[in-house]
C-alpha cells in the first residue's frame, strides 16, 4: 500500500453508461464510480515502451494508486478538469496499481 502522503491528487474514476432517449437513440454518459487519491506523473512514449513494452500514440500520464476495483480498462480518470482514458493497467502488486493514461479528445 502506498502511504497517503505520496498520493497527492484526488481523481475521479468514471464508467460509461448508455441509455436511450425518447426516440430510442443511444445516449452515452460518464458517471463517477469512485474518488481516489493518486500520484499522477507525466510519461513519454519512450518510457512507456521501455518500461512497459507499450507502443501506443498519446499515452501522456502514469497513475499510481492503492488498489481499487474501480480502476479498470474502458473507464476514465478525471484529473485537473480533464478526462483521460485508462489504456493499460501496468501492474497490480503490493496492493497498488500503475495505470497508463491517454487524454480524451
Amino acid at each position: 500500500m502506498i502511504p497517503a502522503l505520496k498520493l497527492p491528487h484526488k481523481v475521479h474514476i468514471q464508467a460509461k453508461t448508455i441509455t436511450y432517449n425518447d426516440i430510442r437513440m443511444p445516449v452515452e454518459s460518464w458517471n463517477t464510480v469512485a474518488a481516489i487519491n493518486a500520484d499522477i506523473q507525466p510519461i513519454g512514449g519512450e518510457i512507456a515502451e521501455r518500461e512497459y513494452g507499450i507502443v501506443e500514440q498519446g499515452i501522456t500520464l502514469r497513475m499510481f494508486c492503492n488498489y481499487s476495483s474501480a480502476v479498470q480498462l474502458s473507464r476514465r480518470v478525471l484529473f485537473n478538469d480533464r478526462a483521460y482514458e485508462i489504456r493499460y493497467i501496468a501492474a497490480f502488486y503490493r496492493n497498488h496499481i500503475e495505470a497508463l493514461l491517454r487524454a480524451v479528445e
